[in-house]
């Protein structure tokens, strides 16, 4: 149990500074493409990556899902 709160929170810690580094990173572009209200909402990215790491991981992968509802598409080899 404090090992999964343990590596839950690592995670949380992780996504939120990428976020964070990601807004500063694109803060004056967007201001300046976009105006300053962009700018502003731009900063709704790190709240939205600290509750992605709370998302359950799906238990089957979509791509094979999506290959298997596409007759047309041909598979790779594996």
């Amino acid at each position: 149990m404090k090992a999964e709160l343990a590596w839950l929170l690592w995670e949380a810690t992780l996504a939120g500074t990428v976020a964070i580094a990601l807004v500063l990173a694109l803060r004056k572009p967007l201001r300046a493409a976009f105006g300053a209200g962009a700018a502003y909402a731009a900063w709704g990215v790190v709240p939205a990556a600290l509750v992605a790491v709370l998302v359950p991981a799906a238990a089957t992968p979509l791509v094979p899902i999506l290959m298997a509802a596409a007759p047309g598409v041909a598979r790779a080899a594996a």
